[in-house]
């Protein structure tokens, strides 16, 4: 009786180490886009389990192997030299990895099956040292539990499945455990302790399930922050289902979404910047990607104006510059793939030309060259813009170019002051900066120059008080503020001396991670 216990306890043992392994592998396989089909992962976690089982009972011959490969290896680079690119390329392998846990890049694809097969081993020897070797089996739970807590944490919904059926075969090997080591007795039951412990097991995991809860994720801001600052990439996954095209529908770009503006309707306030990646950028950069432009402020908060947007097909140039003054621009082409991400907006430097996309769709314009694509762009997707760059406006003076700003179309609309709203001490304050500046361009650089000497960047930081102007606070009493503390006060004060400006959002594409290849992050 005890010998046909044991070789029941052994094969139950067995399937509970095969299906903890694959199913851990099988949610890792899911994070990394494995491209491999259901029985295959089966397959491979059968035979890799089963090798590093076989060595976990028999070292030896894991220990002999190796010495025999080092001594083979050793003979055939004598003859064959291949020891070199051999290290080349599992430098390049071990690269592609860390740079891939640590969030800079995306496993490679001849890479990623490589990586899982190691995962396969390292999770058998882990799994089947506990379970085999009869160490403390509550050793499990940190690795499972914590993988499986992290990416339902980060939108994958399938683990909450895994989770239970991880507690299912945890709960058996429990009882096998305890009844192995003669906590339980066979004589002290009434019913075989082998369906003893699995309908517990089944009972409690069903009753798990089945208890009220909330689809909230718990909060936890410092833990959230610090581990997004060690590992970017773990942001990555955090995404809802309205990222994909066919699960949501994407909007035009609004600037409370980045984080940096908490309201719609009132600038200002703490906020919580992300690492979280959302483009990246190919193209001779680095590029401030214009997202929209506000034209009213109302002392508070900026406003777009209602314009027509003009329509264009894909690839159909829009530039409207004349070709007589093109030689003042330089081309450039720039890719955008989104992350995670999705947009009516198509984010470009000033100013585009054309946009490519794959297929037969129409563009639309706005006055100030911002682009709005209906369909949306979503995660994974990407589009090309062709751009003419500026020179710089040093250069194009010394070219004798000096276009006046009276020749601006609609200039009224880039330089509105909301009445009665600010002021006297920001006006004066103004006069005073640039008082020995004698034209438009010195007045913007002293302004620039002063906001940035006498201010502290800071995000966290008190939300304006409702009855007071929005710059005025800045300027006199908070001192400290982010981006839109400085743009805004810049935009208004540039105003006041008759300057014409704009307000933008969007993003800047600096963080070279490659040539011409930069990462955009939420923040």
């Amino acid at each position: 009786m005890d010998k046909y216990i044991n070789k029941t306890e052994k094969i139950i043992k067995n399937i509970i180490y095969f299906s903890l392994v694959f199913i851990l592998l099988y949610m890792l396989g899911l994070a990394m886009d494995l491209n491999l089909s259901f029985f295959k992962q089966i397959a491979f976690v059968i035979i890799i389990g089963g090798i590093v089982k076989f060595f976990i009972f028999n070292p030896i011959f894991l220990f002999l192997i190796v010495i025999a490969a080092l001594i083979i290896g050793i003979i055939v680079n004598h003859y064959f030299p291949f020891m070199e690119n051999l290290i080349e390329i599992i430098y390049e392998f071990l690269q592609n990895i860390i740079n891939y846990i640590i969030g800079k890049e995306y496993l490679t694809p001849k890479n990623t099956l490589w990586f899982w097969g190691i995962l396969i081993a390292l999770v058998s020897l882990y799994t089947g040292y506990i379970i085999f070797k009869k160490k403390k089996i509550y050793f499990l739970l940190p690795v499972y539990i914590g993988v499986f807590v992290y990416y339902w944490y980060v939108f994958f919904d399938i683990a909450y499945l895994l989770i239970g059926l991880f507690f299912f075969l945890y709960f058996i090997l429990l009882g096998l455990d305890k009844y192995s080591k003669g906590k339980l007795k066979s004589n002290e039951i009434n019913m075989p302790w082998l369906k003893i412990i699995i309908t517990y097991s089944f009972l409690i995991v069903i009753i798990a399930f089945i208890v009220p809860k909330t689809h909230k994720a718990i909060r936890w801001s410092w833990l959230q922050d610090t581990a997004y600052g060690i590992f970017p990439g773990m942001e990555d996954m955090r995404s809802s289902d309205s990222d994909f095209r066919g699960e949501g529908e994407a909007e035009s770009f609004d600037f409370s979404k980045t984080g940096y503006q908490r309201q719609t309707s009132r600038l200002g306030g703490p906020v919580r910047i992300s690492d979280k990646k959302v483009m990246t950028v190919y193209g001779e950069g680095p590029f401030y990607l214009r997202g929209n432009i506000r034209h009213t402020y109302t002392g508070n908060v900026w406003k777009s104006l209602d314009n027509p947007m003009e329509t264009y097909l894909n690839g159909q140039d829009f530039d409207k510059i004349p070709n007589s003054h093109k030689k003042y621009y330089e081309y450039k082409d720039i890719t955008i793939i989104n992350h995670f991400f999705s947009s009516t907006t198509l984010f470009s430097p000033y100013s585009p030309n054309t946009v490519y996309l794959d297929g037969n769709y129409e563009i639309q314009l706005g006055p100030d060259f911002e682009l709005n694509f209906p369909p949306g762009i979503y995660a994974g997707e990407n589009y090309t813009i062709s751009i003419l760059e500026p020179l710089p406006y040093e250069k194009l003076i010394a070219l004798g170019i000096n276009e006046s700003k009276k020749d601006i179309k609609n200039l009224n609309k880039y330089l509105q002051i909301p009445k009665f709203k600010i002021t006297k001490e920001t006006k004066d304050l103004v006069n005073e900066i640039v008082k020995d500046s004698n034209t438009d361009y010195e007045k913007a650089v002293a302004i620039e120059n002063y906001l940035r000497k006498n201010f502290k960047y800071n995000t966290d930081v008190e939300v304006p008080p409702k009855n007071r102007e929005f710059i005025d606070y800045f300027l006199f009493e908070s001192k400290e503020g982010y981006c839109t503390y400085y743009a805004t006060t810049m935009a208004i004060m540039l105003r006041l001396q008759g300057i014409p400006s704009r307000y933008v959002e969007g993003y800047v594409a600096r963080d070279l991670i490659d040539e011409n290849t930069y990462i955009v992050k939420q923040k």
